[in-house]
């Protein structure tokens, strides 16, 4: 069976929701092939099918890919979404992401986000914050910045920012907004709920960051 021929049996198998199958063609085609682009969508393309049906496979291709591609700008953000949307998003501080280039606008601006991410996870918040606010003054009324931002609040337990970023992003996802918070409670409802509409409405890297900023200030509240 030539390649064409393969992928459409794996789409089809994709199709009807035959995941490990899918995943077992994909890892025999992707060994199969040499270093390229090719090589790379295709194990980008396997390691978003593994990460629904075996998570350690799906980190090892990663970092089999971001092993051989460490420029890849679409390796580097798949990774890196990889990592924060499983809750792992302290790893995101040993990705270089220097010499990783992109022409793409809306690319470079994830970029400068997680180099950004990279800084808080290091423990350089002073820094993370400046390049926080370089992103902010070009892209305010983006989600992600945002979203970073609601991040960096809740770390540092410092509700009137935490507010205004929920603010921010209610405003820009065209959620109504309900900010009457008497109660710590009343607010982590409303990140939960704009949470859950980041992830559906295919925010994945932005529903995570507003999560894990849940968390830690539940966790400093004493309510999580």
């Amino acid at each position: 069976m030539n390649e064409v021929s393969l992928l459409s049996a794996i789409r089809d198998f994709s199709a009807i929701g035959c995941a490990e199958e899918t995943a077992g063609m994909l890892k025999n085609l992707y060994d199969s092939q040499i270093d390229g682009y090719g090589k790379t969508k295709l194990g980008l393309y396997l390691a978003g099918i593994l990460s629904s049906v075996d998570m350690a496979q799906a980190n090892l291709l990663y970092l089999d890919l971001i092993t051989r591609y460490p420029e890849s700008v679409d390796v580097v953000l798949a990774y890196a979404t990889f990592l924060m949307t499983n809750n792992r998003i302290h790893e995101i501080a040993g990705i270089s992401f220097e010499n990783v280039v992109s022409q793409e606008k809306i690319a470079q601006t994830e970029l400068r986000c997680l180099q950004s991410l990279k800084d808080f996870e290091a423990g350089e918040e002073e820094k993370a914050l400046e390049s926080l606010i370089a992103v902010l003054e070009d892209h305010t009324l983006e989600i992600l910045p945002q979203a970073l931002r609601f991040y960096y609040m809740s770390s540092l337990n410092n509700i009137e920012g935490v507010v205004a970023a929920l603010d921010n992003l209610l405003t820009l996802t065209a959620i109504q907004k309900n900010l009457h918070i008497e109660k710590i409670e009343d607010l982590l409802q409303i990140i939960e709920e704009l949470c859950k509409a980041l992830i559906k409405g295919k925010y994945p890297k932005e529903g995570a960051l507003l999560l894990h900023g849940m968390t830690k200030l539940g966790n400093a509240w004493g309510v999580i």
